[in-house]
């Protein structure tokens, strides 16, 4: 049996995922329809934060979409389109997770809303340290 062979078969021999809720978004990208859904836009986006045309932009594309991902270089606004992300999530009474391969992009994130007071809505994790200090607060 041939690698390739040997992948496929044990592709479909997996086992079904049960406790992946189907509408969320790992459970559209493991269906085999794999269509990752737009979400319709609030009536009323906010923000808070300043915004400029490009951030406007991506803000409007978050709040459509299941994934969103904000990247660049340093200095073009991407912590305070998170932060209007963010406010505008909360805004409706939903939940948002922030990750990013570099800690320090996610501790800016954190920075800046306990800058504005608003810090209680934010989790601080990733390590043990930083777990363990969330539970001591």
């Amino acid at each position: 049996m041939g690698n390739l062979k040997l992948l496929e078969w044990q592709y479909q021999q997996k086992l079904p995922f049960t406790d992946i809720e189907p509408h969320s978004v790992l459970g559209s990208y493991l269906s085999k329809e794999h269509q990752i859904q737009k979400n319709p836009q609030e009536e009323t986006v906010v923000y808070p934060f300043g915004i400029n045309q490009s951030q406007k932009t991506a803000v409007e594309n978050a709040l459509t979409s299941q994934v969103s991902i904000i990247q660049g270089p340093p200095g073009t606004g991407k912590t305070q389109t998170i932060l209007n992300i963010i406010a505008n999530i909360i805004m409706n009474g939903q939940s948002v997770a922030v990750v990013s391969n570099n800690n320090a992009a996610t501790k800016n994130v954190l920075d800046k809303l306990m800058k504005y007071d608003v810090g209680f809505v934010a989790a601080y994790l990733g390590n043990k340290k930083n777990k363990e200090q969330f539970i001591q607060q």
